[in-house]
């Protein structure tokens, strides 16, 4: 709908290019103001209110038509432009499917925390931050008082109306939409910046092969995997309005996907911003000082106005100024290896991570992609002698700024640096994932870069290197063919099949799960809930798909809220038999009105359990009520309520 609220022609492409952040930035309007209009904010209100914000939007332009301006950047998109950018969406869906898309639930431990709070978002009727993020399902309380939730509500809408489950909205974020508008966004920046559509789709296919955009979701952010893509849409937004004739119409455009962005990846704003500054700057001859002013005035008025309800939140998040130690202290060395000389981070599918194992680089399919692609990038800064990669210089600028300062706030425990950190908890691995749209536009530019030089070798041109005329065929198709290649080779088993299995670790696998979910859903007296040992044998997919109530909520950041966690691992604690539990525990068991607890074979890598199977199995306080596959489902029995002094 918003597309039709501005200018006909590139821009409106552009906006339906980034609808995904865009209904975002709506949803964040609607969820900050609706509260304050003391109106409902259920997901399904929020939706109400995002229709009728685009359909107002619409009318407006409509009632007061403007003139349309010329075509912004490039032309409308035609058979070349389906062709590249289709075969770009065809391969980031092919990918996407191989490793996400056949996955009952998402991967990962934190996808099981944004599943707790979308389903808290369905069951309190509400999307404030209060609500979704609470400690559990029985005397809850505030865990904290800010949380970007925009993707989490998103998935409640779609859940909702679909009568499906929470996990399969979400995986189709991970797997199709954060995936598909990445390559989207990308194509249509590089078509902003003059390149043809046979290079632009190189390039964006090159970003689905290329960088940590599948390896993210070993963690399981979803958020964090497809929130890249949604940048680049908000930075050619921005770019736009600054550069365009209608400012003020696409700089609330922007502004909104800015709102949106923030309430889905906060730190990713900074990309967003960075990004649509080199823009702009290769764009530096379609800049009118006064229209300029006004596009930056309109996105950064529209996004304060969106957020305004939000700002206090926002501005004191907790947690958000605390971070991690730096990584390589004192360290230059370490720290440049780590993020340009460390082979392992240019890796097909990012696969394994940075200072991670090393059997992926033992396989053949990988060495070669990695000789390949390490290959062009070392070419890649050859874009600031070539004007036929002007297009390449905005990417190449933000590959050097933010490893920079990757490197910058790994070796210091300066004020500023740490600060800065703390936007991403200090963690590399997560800035690394803001910026993953650089590593394939840049291995496409220095092919492209490569290329170009053996041209001007071959006819042996004297003075500054130069393309020949009536090259750009032979160029595109040698581009061509250097992305083909990384696809076989990225779409070989051998490439593929060891990150898919990992992320198999990491998500209930097999009919039992289902039917244990479905089992607690019917037994499980009302008002009472089910322990288990938080995300840590996947169990938490009982609430978020089946509604089956929890013990354990979010880890509360809001220091009241503490004790309230500590008692719930009391409870659990005497249940499952660990030593020292007072026997006052038993009144915690009652407080929280624990009816079973659940236990299974199948882990989370690298996260240690809070208690043992064989104490557990010895345990006189439950008793073995139900069994399926590996999972077991204990009763509280009489001696685990008995309540000492009560």
């Amino acid at each position: 709908m918003l597309g039709f609220a501005v200018p006909r022609g590139f821009a409106r492409w552009v906006v339906w290019g980034s609808s995904p952040i865009l209904s975002l930035g709506l949803l964040a309007v609607a969820m900050a103001w609706l509260p304050v209009l003391h109106l409902p904010n259920s997901a399904g209100w929020v939706l109400v209110a995002e229709v009728v914000l685009a359909g107002a939007a619409v009318g407006l332009v409509h009632v007061r038509p403007g003139r349309e301006p010329a075509r912004v950047g490039a032309r409308l998109p035609g058979r070349a432009d389906w062709l590249s950018a289709g075969v770009a969406m065809l391969v980031a869906l092919g990918f996407g499917q191989l490793l996400l898309g056949r996955f009952s639930q998402p991967p990962g431990w934190d996808a099981m925390n944004h599943a707790l709070m979308t389903r808290n978002i369905m069951q309190t009727a509400s999307t404030a931050i209060t609500s979704a993020c609470s400690t559990g399902s029985t005397h809850t309380m505030v865990a904290c008082t800010f949380y970007p939730l925009a993707t989490d509500v998103s998935w409640a809408q779609a859940a909702s109306l679909s009568g499906g489950h929470v996990s399969a909205a979400m995986t189709a974020w991970a797997a199709l939409i954060g995936p598909l508008f990445l390559v989207i966004a990308v194509y249509g920046a590089i078509r902003m910046l003059g390149a043809r559509p046979l290079v632009a789709g190189c390039a964006a296919t090159a970003t689905a092969l290329l960088g940590p955009l599948w390896e993210s979701m070993l963690t399981g952010r979803v958020p964090e995997e497809v929130a890249p893509g949604l940048s680049v849409g908000v930075a050619v937004l921005t770019a736009l309005a600054i550069c365009s004739r209608h400012p003020i119409r696409l700089g609330i455009v922007a502004g909104l996907g800015f709102a949106g962005l923030a309430m889905t990846h906060t730190y990713d704003v900074l990309f967003a911003a960075t990004l649509a500054t080199a823009f702009v700057v290769s764009m530096r001859s379609r800049v009118r000082l006064r229209r300029s002013l006004v596009g930056i005035a309109a996105v950064v008025g529209s996004s304060a106005l969106a957020l305004a309800p939000f700002g206090t939140a926002l501005l004191a998040a907790d947690g958000a100024r605390t971070s991690s130690p730096p990584d390589f202290p004192g360290h230059l060395g370490k720290a440049v290896t780590y993020w340009l000389l460390n082979p392992e981070r240019y890796v097909l599918l990012g696969y394994p991570a940075p200072l991670g194992g090393t059997q992926q680089l033992r396989v053949l399919t990988v060495q070669i992609g990695l000789v390949i692609t390490m290959a062009c990038l070392l070419a890649s800064p050859l874009c600031f002698r070539f004007a036929a990669l002007r297009w390449a210089r905005p990417w190449f600028a933000m590959w050097a700024l933010w490893t920079a300062v990757g490197i910058w706030t790994s070796v210091t425990n300066a004020q500023p640096a740490r600060l800065i950190a703390s936007l991403w908890y200090g963690v590399p691995s997560r800035l690394a994932t803001m910026m993953l749209p650089v590593y394939g536009v840049m291995t496409v530019a220095g092919g492209y870069a490569i290329v170009l030089v053996i041209q001007g070798m071959a006819v042996r041109m004297p003075g500054r290197i130069r393309a020949p005329l009536g090259t750009q065929r032979a160029v595109s198709a040698a581009c061509v063919g250097v992305v083909a290649v990384l696809v076989v080779l990225a779409a070989a088993p051998s490439t593929w099949q060891p990150l898919r299995k990992d992320l198999a670790r990491r998500t209930p696998i097999g009919s039992s799960y289902p039917r244990v979910f479905r089992w607690l859903a019917v037994h499980t007296p009302k008002g009472s809930v089910v322990a288990y040992d938080r995300h840590l044998e996947l169990m938490t997919w009982s609430y978020a798909d089946y509604s089956v109530p929890l013990l354990f909520g979010i880890p509360p950041l809001v220091p009241a809220s503490k004790l309230d966690y500590a008692q719930r691992f009391q409870a659990w604690g005497w249940l499952v038999n660990t030593p020292g539990i007072p026997a006052t525990a038993g009144c915690l068991v009652r407080k929280y009105a624990i009816a079973y607890v659940v236990v299974g074979e199948a882990r989370m890598p690298g996260v240690f359990a809070d208690y043992s199977r064989a104490r557990l199995a010895r345990s006189p306080r439950l008793t073995l009520a139900h069994q399926d596959g590996a999972i077991r489902v204990y009763s509280v029995n009489a001696a685990a309520t008995a309540c000492a002094g009560a």
